[in-house]
């Protein structure tokens, strides 16, 4: 009787992890027209972010909520770890001669 509890339980924890692998497998892909926009991701979740030539250092301005993965070529991807809030960022390098909100890009995160 016991050994048939512990295989049921064991089914049942395989099922919910291979659910929450699958949710949380998602891909959430950021371009320039995310621009000041808000996204929701869940715990485990991945974000790409693939923005044009000549933007530059997109980082996570709370590491303990959406933490860097890799830099491949153009593309940044990042990983939701803990509910919060945190924002995506990068500039174009050409802060002395535009408007802040032409020179900035910028998504705000809420992991749930």
């Amino acid at each position: 009787m016991r050994s048939r509890k512990l295989v049921v339980g064991l089914i049942v924890f395989a099922l919910l992890a291979t659910f929450v692998a699958v949710e949380g497998a998602r891909t959430i892909h950021l371009t320039q027209a995310a621009n000041l926009s808000t996204i929701h991701a869940n715990p485990g979740q991945l974000l790409d972010v693939r923005l044009d030539a000549g933007w530059t250092n997109v980082f996570s301005t709370d590491q303990s909520i959406v933490t860097p993965l890799a830099r491949i070529g153009d593309s940044t991807s990042f990983i939701a770890v803990f509910p919060g809030k945190a924002y995506l960022r990068s500039d174009n390098g050409l802060k002395e001669r535009c408007l802040a909100l032409v020179c900035g890009w910028m998504v705000e995160v809420d992991v749930g």
